[in-house]
């Protein structure tokens, strides 16, 4: 009986973490949804950031760049949406969007 408790225990270990490793790849294989204010920038092409995002408001200007195509980039998502929710008042964010379909300015 101890021996099936046992075994028992450490399926469900095994199933758990199974399902976390599953998950965790699911989530960061979905597609990333297009943000409002998409503008796309060709490949080479100089990014030209907006007068009124650095003037208007006399903020810092936080521009990240993010490539949809690299994990490091979609697993930081909720690390940005948590700067931004903090220091929204004390600076302007902007992203810019890099892949290798081309770049594009938000």
């Amino acid at each position: 009986m101890k021996k099936a408790t046992i075994l028992f225990l450490l399926i469900i270990v095994f199933t758990g973490i199974g399902f976390l490793f599953w998950h965790s790849e699911f989530v960061y294989s979905l597609p990333t949804p297009v943000p409002k204010n998409y503008k796309a920038v060709s490949p080479g092409n100089n990014i030209r950031i907006p007068e009124d995002l650095y003037k208007k408001n006399k903020k810092a200007v936080f521009l990240r760049f993010f490539n949809p195509d690299c994990p490091c980039s979609r697993f930081n998502i909720s690390h940005f949406k948590s700067l931004l929710k903090q220091y929204s008042n004390e600076a302007t964010f902007a992203i810019v969007v890099m892949s290798n379909k081309e770049e594009q300015y938000l």
